[in-house]
């Protein structure tokens, strides 16, 4: 009679045992869920658009991101670097520092990236160098200084209509104006043949998810087209509107993607690395 108490008290433990055993793993899975991670995707359009301000040169291109994973991921960081293929003749590197939505006007400046389970954004990112502060310092006056000449010359117009109003700035302003514009970066594009990789990270950590390298070619005509730009900051337009997003005022490359086992290939991670 004991025997059968006792054994009745094991298989009692036993149950008890397994059902705790199953409650603590179930816990465990349904928390911390150690087996779903983000699995982040991305896919970039082969061509980039370039466009400047004030000089500093901007590198807009597509890209397409999805997580097809469980959890949510983040994109924390985008980098990459543009160089010359004799690496002398022009080098530079570049982060992604504004991003705005296909179908939307509206730019926001890239913090990170939050993508839900099967969430997916299509977006063009900006890749540029921030202006120094003396840059900036200088921008900033020369744009009071323009605002200032723009309101004399409406101040003493007989238009009516002041919207229509042809307005060109001073020769000598535009001159400083000019030589700074060239002096931020314009004067760097060289009609040559170039080289761009790109880097993805996500979730902070140390190492990119995603790599992609390539290689391009910019023609004089090109160039030529970029400081036609130019001529609109005599006319004061960028105080009104965004000129350099019209498509007169950049210029389209075709990238031709560089494979890993390309020696180009290491030689492009190890300098963006440094």
């Amino acid at each position: 009679m004991t025997e059968t108490k006792n054994s009745k008290s094991d298989r009692s433990n036993w149950v008890i045992a397994i059902l705790t055993a199953i409650y603590v793993l179930s816990f465990i899975y349904f928390t911390w869920r150690p087996f779903d991670k983000d699995i982040i995707e991305v896919k970039c359009a082969n061509d980039l658009f370039l466009k400047h301000d004030w000089g500093n040169i901007i590198f807009d291109q597509f890209f397409h991101i999805r997580n097809s994973g469980q959890l949510q991921g983040n994109i924390t960081k985008i980098e990459g670097l543009i160089k010359g293929v004799d690496e002398e003749k022009y080098k530079r590197k570049i982060k992604a520092i504004n991003y705005n939505y296909v179908g939307y006007n509206s730019s926001y400046p890239f913090l990170e990236i939050l993508l839900n389970p099967n969430e997916l954004y299509d977006i063009f990112f900006s890749f540029y160098k921030e202006a120094c502060k003396e840059n900036l310092d200088t921008i900033a006056y020369y744009k009071s200084k323009i605002y200032d000449e723009i309101i004399k010359i409406r101040s003493n117009s007989k238009y009516i209509d002041l919207a229509r109003l042809p307005i060109e700035i001073s020769d000598s302003s535009f001159k400083k104006i000019k030589k700074f514009i060239y002096k931020s970066g314009l004067e760097d594009i060289k009609e040559g043949s170039y080289e761009y990789i790109v880097q993805i990270w996500k979730n902070n950590e140390n190492s990119p998810f995603f790599t992609k390298c390539y290689s391009f070619e910019i023609y004089n005509i090109q160039i030529e087209q970029l400081k036609e730009s130019v001529k609109d900051y005599k006319r004061g337009n960028f105080f009104y509107s965004e000129p350099l997003s019209s498509p007169n005022y950049f210029i389209k490359v075709k990238l031709s993607e560089i494979v890993k086992t390309d020696e180009r290939y290491k030689h492009l991670v190890d300098e963006c690395n440094k």
